[in-house]
């Protein structure tokens, strides 16, 4: 288990891009805890987060492996507001993370590479590249 609560930044205290700052800190608590996973939320005044995270495992293929599959979902929906009259509907931002690895697999392989791809995020989310890569261009 993970644990009953998850601290993520705040975004309601950003100007679009992710708060650097510690200070800003929201905390998600469980809401819903089964045998594949768990589900944590917080409602915001300006923005809803939730985080979900599931398991599960395919099916033996012809070759004897089995593959578990790790999944995480974020999503933030900034609020819909009404401002003189007009409403601006509520947007979510979804990010998506799937681990698959052979149930015979090394977990630490799995790490490293999870790792990396959270360096890489790390080093070009604000970056050039990444905007790059929402422009369609890759």
């Amino acid at each position: 288990m993970i644990g009953d609560t998850i601290a993520t930044n705040d975004l309601s205290a950003s100007t679009g891009d992710l708060p650097d700052s510690s200070t800003h800190v929201t905390t998600l608590v469980k809401v819903n805890n089964d045998a594949f996973g768990s589900e944590y939320r917080f409602r915001g005044v300006d923005y809803d987060y939730v985080l979900q995270l599931r398991n599960s495992k395919e099916s033996m293929r012809s070759d004897g492996v089995q593959y578990t599959r790790h999944n995480a979902a974020f999503t933030v929906t900034k609020r819909a507001v009404i401002t003189s009259g007009i409403l601006t509907p509520s947007i979510p931002y979804v990010c998506n993370l799937t681990f698959r690895l052979p149930s015979t697999g090394d977990v630490a392989i799995a790490r490293a590479v999870a790792g990396h791809l959270a360096t890489q995020i790390a080093l070009y989310g604000n970056g050039a590249k990444l905007q790059k890569m929402f422009n369609f261009e890759s």
